[in-house]
């Protein structure tokens, strides 16, 4: 499993670290693409303007770096066809435990 971001513990200070430090370029570029619609037609203004006006709600800039790694492990990963497929069998084994089913089952005892 892949996981990127911010711990819980780091989240609260994260808006006021971000709104004192400068996007890396790649996450501007990428902001860029998403205003001029290079993946698609939708319009997102509502994101970057939360993004470009310093209130990332989302911390998508917070994230961008840990998400670039994230991304850099799982290229490097799936080269090995055999330790992928091992991989995502134990990953999804494993993911009965959180499993939908449980979630509402547990919701459905505490309401």
């Amino acid at each position: 499993m892949f996981i990127f971001g911010a711990k819980i513990n780091e989240v609260p200070a994260l808006p006021e670290k971000d709104s004192t430090t400068k996007a890396p370029l790649q996450f501007v570029r990428v902001v860029r693409m998403v205003k001029d619609r290079y993946f698609g037609f939708k319009d997102y203004k509502s994101l970057w303007d939360i993004v470009e006006n310093g209130k990332d709600f989302y911390l998508l800039n917070s994230n961008f770096a840990s998400y670039l790694e994230a991304h850099a492990a799982t290229d490097r990963a799936y080269v090995d066809k055999k330790k992928w497929n091992e991989m995502s069998i134990f990953c999804t084994a494993g993911s009965a435990r959180f499993s939908s089913d449980r979630t509402i089952q547990d919701y459905a005892e505490k309401t």
